[in-house]
């Protein structure tokens, strides 16, 4: 996890882009010293958004069961 400010998007987005593809990890960005922002790589979110939708699959399934 890494926290910038919003001025990092225009002046250091390559480094952004790079940490979010290697890390795999998202990026908090403030704005006026509150968070504002969170950026993550393509992959990262489609990984997150089928983690999502397969837990959402098993707790239907286990709400079934019961």
């Amino acid at each position: 996890m890494l926290i910038r400010p919003s001025t990092d998007l225009r002046y250091k987005y390559s480094e952004i882009s790079s940490y979010c593809h290697d890390a795999q990890s998202p990026v908090y960005i403030t704005r006026k010293g509150t968070g504002d922002l969170v950026i993550l790589s393509i992959d990262a979110y489609e990984q997150l958004c089928q983690k999502v939708k397969d837990l959402e699959q098993q707790l239907f399934q286990a709400k079934d069961r019961f």
